[in-house]
């Protein structure tokens, strides 16, 4: 009798490990995981950010809130990691900086990554400087400064927005509980190439992070497009399609977090929508496209997701890519006589070299690749970058299991590919947008090899 209990035993033991192991493979394993949010609108008026030409300077109402959310993976010191979004234009290395310092004794700054949603509708945080001295299309910039409250708003906007970065963060990592992470991808069509190629990233990967019940508790996902559906005579604070996606997600799916990063959209936009459409409704647009990402989020809730197994490892780069021609101070001076952007920069310029301080010959570029196992790739790049560096990295390293989020820890200026530059100079996104970003020339063609070549290093 004895002989048949001990089989039975190890028949039960056998099965048992099998349910175990059937339900790690479905689920994934259990990694600590925490979220949280927080209101980052302002509070009182304030110049918004991403389009020069506008009709008031300063903000007059708020129609959908701004908020920064986090989500903490992590279940020791050694692997506690952190994504942090923001529904703002950018975000510069001195904010990223500070919020790193501040958690430096909880968490390794390489392993947090803050990522904006580009939304045209936000407050100005100092990242697009020059925009603040456009009067018109016929005066274009004069010498004068802002009022003294104008500039008062955004230097304590960036002081607030730092407070709450920290918070929202410590928050995330205080909530941690044991959890299950499962990813996938799916497609939205509205994106479209600015510039007439037929080059368009439609992919939208998705996280779904439970608890250990398999309540939804978070949603991040990723889109390649510009949030510039409300336009320039738009005055009011607003998050634009991201900012409406997250809402309507949330909406959906009572008690979860919504998270929303921008991938290579920086020469992608929305599809043009039609006057009548945005009569009555200046965020018609925004609407109809963040309604089509959290339509796309429900057809992957259906779904079998991809589980992930372990927290992410993190590698962390900071390059210097190139300018292709600082110019002298005579070139400068003869700039200024430009009305455009390019003569305000020299202008400024001069004024940096009359104190004594250089221009700057290269920009400092921040990489991450967060690598969940052999599950998911994620790299994270600063700057707005364009469609075609996506192209590139899906079939030099595969798109099965790869993410890609751009905007993030520094937004320092477009970055254009090689044939951009090289066919294209004059476009936006290689030459005038640089002097918007406050740089003095366009890169070298030799930058997008730069980028992708750290980036086969990382991994």
């Amino acid at each position: 009798m004895k002989k048949y209990e001990t089989l039975a035993m190890i028949f039960i033991l056998l099965l048992y490990n099998f349910n175990a192991y059937s339900q790690e493979s479905s689920k994934g394993k259990e990694i600590k995981v925490g979220v949280a949010s927080i209101d980052i609108t302002p509070e009182y008026p304030i110049r918004l950010a991403g389009f020069a030409l506008r009709t008031q300077t300063e903000s007059d109402t708020v129609s959908l809130p701004l908020n920064a959310k986090a989500i903490a993976f992590g279940n020791s010191y050694e692997d506690l990691s952190l994504m942090i979004t923001v529904d703002l234009i950018g975000i510069s290395y001195q904010i990223t900086d500070s919020v790193k310092k501040r958690l430096s004794g909880i968490i390794n700054p390489d392993r947090i990554s803050i990522s904006a949603s580009h939304t045209h509708s936000g407050p100005e945080i100092g990242t697009l400087i020059n925009i603040l001295h456009f009067t018109s299309l016929k005066t274009a910039f004069d010498g004068n400064l802002l009022p003294i409250e104008q500039i008062s708003h955004i230097n304590k906007y960036r002081e607030d927005l730092t407070d709450k970065l920290e918070i929202v963060a410590l928050k995330a990592i205080k909530s941690r509980e044991p959890s299950f992470i499962s990813w996938g991808k799916g497609e939205v069509d509205f994106a479209m190439n600015r510039r007439g190629v037929d080059v368009v990233d439609y992919d939208m990967p998705l996280m779904k992070i439970t608890d250990v019940k398999g309540n939804i508790k978070c949603l991040f996902l990723t889109y390649s497009c510009h949030a510039v559906c409300a336009g320039s005579n738009n005055n009011a604070i607003h998050g634009d399609w991201v900012g409406v996606s997250q809402k309507i997600i949330e909406e959906r799916y009572p008690g979860v977090t919504a998270l929303v990063a921008v991938g290579c959209g920086g020469d992608i936009n929305p599809k043009a929508i039609t006057t009548e459409e945005i009569e009555n409704n200046p965020f018609y647009g925004a609407e109809k496209y963040g309604k089509m990402i959290a339509d796309e989020v429900d057809n992957l809730l259906s779904m079998t997701l991809t589980p992930i197994k372990t927290t992410p490892t993190i590698k962390y780069a900071n390059i210097e890519l190139p300018f292709n021609n600082v110019p002298d101070t005579k070139e400068f001076i003869d700039n200024t006589s430009n009305i455009t952007v390019k003569g305000y920069y020299s202008r400024l310029a001069l004024e940096r070299k009359a104190i004594g301080l250089e221009v700057p010959s290269y920009v400092k570029y921040p990489i991450q690749v967060w690598r969940f196992g052999n599950d998911l790739d994620m790299i994270v790049l600063g700057g707005e970058v364009v469609s075609e560096y996506s192209q590139r990295l899906k079939k030099e390293l595969g798109s099965d299991k790869l993410w890609i989020i751009a905007y993030s820890n520094d937004v320092s200026c477009y970055i254009p590919s090689k044939r951009y530059i090289e066919k294209t100079p004059t476009i936006y996104e290689v030459e005038p947008s640089m002097y918007y970003y406050n740089q003095p020339s366009p890169f070298k063609s030799s930058v997008e090899d730069q980028i992708i070549k750290t980036i086969h290093s990382l991994r």
